[in-house]
């Protein structure tokens, strides 16, 4: 009885490993539905994105921010830091911020806090900080990240972290950014 399980475990095994492993087989060209925004360019365009640097790939997102936040009665506001953090979450491509705007909480521009558009090498995080004196954004404030790439990468994470330690109390909390564009240009040559 022994000898027959041993039997069947070395040619059953193999096959159920063939007949899974055909089961998460998965077309290049299709987009998974599961986790859309992982990689910025998944679509039936897939190898000229990996082969034409013609092409390139980006996104605008949006992060809301708080430069105060209401407390107690109403009317009554503490003022917030603010740290907007792109992280180029890419292990071997970098990706461009060409723009980095902040907006109070009626949409108005109050500054573009990029001069030029920047280079994130992989992996690398660039900071921009809202200090807290600094209360123009007011409890509705928000950021529009502006980024690109010639190379098929993942998403940035974008995020703002805001924190304050008046009244002898110490806040902290973190929003994220979320995607509202994406686009993708092909130049001719």
């Amino acid at each position: 009885m022994l000898q027959s399980m041993k039997h069947l475990l070395y040619y059953a095994i193999p096959l159920l490993i063939i007949g899974f492993s055909g089961c998460r087989e998965q077309n290049k060209n299709s987009i998974p539905e599961t986790q859309p925004d992982i990689f910025v360019h998944r679509n039936l365009n897939t190898y000229l994105v990996e082969h034409d640097s013609s092409i390139f790939y980006g996104e605008l997102i949006y992060v809301p921010a708080y430069s105060g936040i209401h407390y107690g009665d109403e009317g009554k506001t503490i003022n917030l830091s603010i740290t907007l953090s792109v992280h180029n979450t890419d292990l071997e491509h970098p990706i461009t911020l060409n723009r980095v705007n902040y907006h109070n909480k009626k949409g108005t521009l109050i500054r573009n806090l990029l001069l030029e558009p920047v280079i994130l090498q992989p992996l690398e995080t660039r900071n921009f900080v809202i200090g807290e004196n600094d209360n123009e954004g007011g409890t509705g404030a928000n950021f529009v990240v502006d980024w690109n790439t010639g190379d098929m990468v993942s998403s940035p994470v974008i995020e703002a972290i805001m924190i304050t330690t008046q009244m002898n109390q110490g806040i902290s909390f973190t929003t994220y950014g979320r995607i509202i564009k994406k686009y993708g240009i092909t130049h001719s040559n």
